[in-house]
């Protein structure tokens, strides 16, 4: 039970820039995956004290937790340190969703622990918590050169990756619903971490899909490829 006397809540974790500035960047895909999720789930979202955005509710018989912290990327570890009761003190129970320029637009990368592979929001959020042991649900917004980075992660998808990406935000947020009714990070991973298929996935509203196209998952390890430095205030 947590210190309020209710049964800890599992808790995803949205990596990404508050404001409407960063609305719908490439560095804002976490927080993108979670408002999908939200609105699927009849979840609202309101202002916190600390000046973070949550969204709370049941699914499954399990409490469950949406946050997107007000702190920007690299301070992104504070907000979740903060409600870290509600799941029991657990990291386990926290599900951390953020882009990943390691990988291929459309592409997903689940895992149950791990380095932060250069990413400054996982980085604090492993700081915070004290572990690499810490699911996290990295979604492919794809590279550029070293000296773009910046521009890259702040700017919007091109018009030819604008199906793609919608189609794996539908998937990320198929996942992130599985995480939060309880189920088992590696089993979630096992469907999550493949190439997209052609057409819609059973179940998926229309709207949430505009077509795809079918790319391969890039070799072991190369989720570690160091990604750009995040926006502070």
């Amino acid at each position: 039970m947590t210190p309020s006397g209710r049964p800890p809540a599992r808790l995803a974790l949205g990596i990404g820039n508050p404001g409407a500035r960063y609305e719908g960047t490439r560095h804002n895909a976490g927080f993108d995956v979670l408002d999908l999720v939200a609105r699927r789930l009849g979840a609202t979202w309101t202002s916190t004290p600390d000046g973070d955005a949550a969204a709370e509710g049941e699914i499954a018989g399990c409490r469950f937790i949406l946050l997107k912290p007000g702190t920007y990327v690299n301070l992104s570890g504070t907000a979740l340190r903060r409600r870290l009761a509600d799941v029991g003190g657990d990291p386990g129970r926290v599900l951390v969703v953020c882009d990943d320029m390691a990988l291929e637009p459309g592409l997903l990368r689940l895992r149950a622990s791990g380095s932060p592979g250069g990413h400054n929001g996982l980085r604090s959020v492993i700081a915070e918590l004290g572990t690499e042991a810490i699911p996290r649900l990295r979604v492919g917004i794809g590279s550029a050169p070293v000296g773009e980075w910046t521009s890259h992660v702040l700017g919007r998808f091109a018009d030819d990756e604008i199906e793609i990406v919608t189609r794996a935000f539908a998937r990320a947020a198929d996942g992130v619903s599985e995480f939060l009714s309880g189920n088992d990070v590696h089993a979630i991973a096992a469907t999550m971490n493949r190439s997209l298929p052609r057409g819609p996935a059973p179940g998926t509203e229309a709207s949430e899909v505009r077509g795809t196209r079918r790319t391969e998952l890039p070799p072991e390890g190369s989720e570690e490829t160091p990604t750009p430095p995040e926006v502070i205030r």
